[in-house]
């Protein structure tokens, strides 16, 4: 909790910032709105592929999480750049 505290701080201390999460926040809603979570499995070659690079201390988790987050904020970042261009 105190965490999410001294980000609202954070966000309160730097409007232009704060603008932009926003802005993610709305790309996010409108992206699921548009696809909506799928619950679909993976395909069998692609879960075996996972699996083969799973560690068990789970850092390739972590890593794989934090470069799916990047890939997602750069995915934002260009429907923003189209949005805003358009």
């Amino acid at each position: 909790m105190a965490r999410r505290v001294d980000i609202e701080a954070f966000l309160a201390a730097h409007p232009l910032i704060a603008e932009r999460v926003e802005m993610y926040r709305s790309h996010i809603i409108a992206v699921n709105a548009a696809f909506g979570a799928r619950e679909e499995s993976l395909p069998p070659a692609l879960a075996q592929l996972a699996s083969r690079y799973a560690r068990a201390d789970g850092a390739s988790s972590v890593i794989g999480t934090a470069l799916a987050v990047l890939g997602f904020l750069a995915i934002l970042c260009v429907i923003a750049e189209a949005a805003h261009g358009a």
